[in-house]
């Protein structure tokens, strides 16, 4: 979160509004010239299994009060593709 703070602030934002911090980002990653879907940067669906393991032992989906199973987690990376 501290990263999208950080961004947020490299755009002017003046408001706190929710859609202006979406915009202010997409706007941001238009600008650098990120792409938009895992496809975009080579990511294949030959990734999403190795992906989705790591996600699952990640500290972070300890707190996480929804759980996510490895296929769950893999069907939102094909929904990135």
């Amino acid at each position: 979160m501290n990263a999208l703070v950080r961004l947020v602030g490299h755009c002017e934002l003046k408001k706190s509004d929710d859609h202006d911090a979406i915009n202010a980002v997409s706007e941001l990653i238009a600008e650098v010239g990120i792409g938009k879907r895992l496809g975009d940067v080579g990511a294949t669906s030959a990734h999403y299994g190795a992906w989705a393991q790591a996600a699952q032992e990640d500290i972070c989906l300890r707190s996480n009060p929804r759980t996510a199973s490895l296929e769950q987690i893999v069907g939102l990376y094909a929904a990135a593709q």
